[in-house]
């Protein structure tokens, strides 16, 4: 059996948030798809407020990008704050 598929680019080019950091999130979220976001982005010592939003509950397949972006905004203002 094959398929054919077509991609076509967004018009996005920088994202607005650390890239190292988001692709370090997207990884570990894609690596463990099955599991839910809370459970997969364990290893990323996630703050507290993270952990308990709705995101959280879902799996890595179910986001777009922006939440991804949100995602690791929310990590690095946690990371800066606390000096990690």
């Amino acid at each position: 059996m094959s398929a054919v598929i077509r991609l076509t680019r967004n018009n996005l080019v920088r994202l607005d948030c650390d890239e190292v950091l988001f692709k370090v999130v997207v990884k570990q979220a894609f690596q463990n798809r099955r599991k839910t976001l809370r459970n997969a982005l364990k290893v990323l010592n996630l703050p507290a407020s993270l952990i308990s939003h709705p995101l959280m509950d879902k799996r890595a397949e179910q986001l777009g990008v922006e939440q991804f972006v949100f995602l690791t905004k929310q990590l690095e203002d946690f990371r800066e704050t606390h000096g990690i």
